[in-house]
């Protein structure tokens, strides 16, 4: 009889421990659940880039690079500009980046007015290196500009010098050949300065920097031309030529 009792005590504990038992695993369900959620992929944060032909550099990088050597930047101006306080303008440039960061090639472009300032700009730029390009070489479009310090208040056309303009285009075609060193189609800007004296001349194609003798057979060409005088102030002469 004894050991009936204590079976039935037994069966009876074993019952209730089975009961308890039973909730615990209802309560590890969600738990499951939650182990899958730091799985999934986080959000891509967007980065300011400048997409190539084939690859990408980042932009923040590019800006960077150039407010480092501001210094050398503001040496190019400051030397070429002189006593000619009313030089002023942008440059834009076009970077084609090697994989390893150096400058495959650079084309600009420029209405600023002043070879000394556009050459020394040029070349610094062409030495750049910048950080390696991702997927393959880059193109970066870059734009760089300084403010003159005397405004110039006569802007003028190739209307505004087409008497002088018409005795010097014949020897102004003389100094292209075709080639980006010499180039037909340029754009040339330049500065008429008190009683029509030939200030500084800057020239650019859009196309890599022409040569310094296509340079001073262009300034060889204008010098022979008799500009109307600006009255007193200084003009700024914008125009395209070609063929």
């Amino acid at each position: 009889m004894k050991t009936l009792f204590v079976l039935f005590v037994a069966l009876a504990l074993f019952a209730c421990s089975d009961k308890k038992t039973t909730p615990k695993k209802e309560t590890t369900q969600p738990e499951k659940v939650k182990v899958d959620e730091p799985n999934k992929p986080a959000p891509v944060k967007n980065t300011l880039t400048i997409e190539g032909d084939l690859g990408t550099i980042d932009q923040a990088m590019v800006q960077k690079k150039f407010e480092t050597a501001k210094s050398t930047l503001d040496q190019c101006i400051y030397k070429g500009v002189g006593q000619d306080t009313w030089i002023g303008g942008n440059m834009n440039f076009v970077f084609r980046i090697n994989l390893s960061g150096t400058v495959k090639r650079l084309d600009y472009s420029s209405n600023v007015g002043s070879w000394d300032v556009e050459s020394c700009v040029v070349k610094f730029a062409t030495a750049l290196t910048f950080i390696k390009p991702k997927g393959g070489e880059a193109k970066v479009n870059y734009s760089y500009g300084f403010t003159e310090s005397m405004e110039v208040k006569k802007q003028w056309g190739a209307t505004d010098v087409s008497s002088a303009f018409r005795k010097v285009r014949r020897r102004l075609l003389k100094c292209s050949d075709g080639t980006e060193s010499a180039p037909s189609e340029y754009k040339l800007v330049f500065y008429v300065l008190p009683e029509g004296e030939l200030g500084q001349i800057g020239v650019s194609s859009g196309k890599s920097l022409p040569s310094t003798k296509f340079y001073q057979c262009v300034r060889k060409a204008l010098k022979k031309a008799k500009f109307k005088d600006p009255m007193g102030t200084v003009a700024k002469v914008t125009m395209d030529i070609a063929p």
